[in-house]
């Protein structure tokens, strides 16, 4: 099938040339490379003389450009992006996502030597606060926001000898509502004896870096099969914040007030 795009001149300069005269041909239209090659084979001739060409020779097949042009791009990051990387990094990205969302919000640009070098320097003007961004994470925005707002149903066995609240059992609730933390992160209330159902709080340190006070609901796990338990009544997520904006350092509050940014959302469809 001859390529529409192409006219019979083009393509007869172009295969009159010696070295692509016999097979194949890359031909560039638009910005795009095409390979095609001939269904009928040219026959022999002399170095000195031309092709004789026929209507027969000017049928092509497309067949499959063996080098793709690539689909990712690297870009340095100038800022915090959520589950992309924090500032200074470079990383790959695909390269809708570069042109319709990170180069449009200015939040990355070219990984050049002039570039790296002045973000080198303001980078180095941020001090500490750059250091306690990096402990964080790329993913630390979205979760620290989402605990802020946390009441995490805790559910305990009743016993006739009674019971301790022990933060085992903090970490295994945490588990339950996708949210893995070690003990050694979990503090608990002045008074861990608590003995009766009820809100209490206690202190999630993330990274060594975020102290939070999140809140926590002391339920009683039924005996029996219960298609609605009292943890189940509990609203989990989106609740007042327990730890207030001013017990926060700058550099967090900052942070953690700033909305978070859903990569996953330009990955499927970019903004318009």
């Amino acid at each position: 099938m001859p390529v529409p795009s192409l006219s019979r001149t083009v393509c007869s300069q172009l295969l009159s040339l010696p070295l692509i005269a016999c097979r194949r041909v890359l031909l560039r239209q638009n910005g795009t490379v095409q390979m095609v090659e001939r269904v009928r084979s040219v026959n022999l001739y002399q170095d000195d003389k031309q092709p004789k060409l026929r209507s027969r020779h000017y049928i092509y097949r497309k067949i499959e450009n063996p080098i793709p042009p690539p689909t990712e791009i690297e870009v340095l990051l100038t800022d915090h992006v959520d589950g992309l990387g924090i500032m200074g990094d470079i990383v790959k990205v695909p390269k809708k996502m570069w042109r319709n969302f990170l180069y449009q919000a200015r939040l990355a640009t070219y990984p050049t030597p002039e570039n790296i070098a002045d973000l080198n320097t303001e980078m180095k003007a941020m001090g500490d606060s750059l250091n306690i961004l990096k402990k964080l994470g790329k993913y630390s925005r979205i979760t620290l926001q989402r605990i802020r707002g946390l009441n995490l149903p805790v559910e305990l066995v009743p016993s006739a000898k009674g019971w301790t609240l022990t933060k085992s059992h903090i970490r295994v609730a945490l588990r339950k509502v996708g949210i893995s933390a070690t003990e050694d992160s979990i503090t608990l209330p002045e008074d861990p004896n608590i003995h009766t159902p009820g809100e209490f709080i206690f202190t999630l340190t993330m990274n060594d870096v975020v102290a939070l006070k999140v809140r926590a609901t002391l339920v009683e796990r039924p005996l029996v099969f219960m298609e609605e338990t009292p943890a189940d009544r509990i609203q989990v997520w989106n609740n007042p914040t327990v730890t207030p904006d001013d017990e926060l350092s700058p550099v967090i509050r900052k942070f953690l007030t700033t909305p978070a940014i859903d990569i996953n959302a330009y990955r499927q469809k970019p903004p318009k």
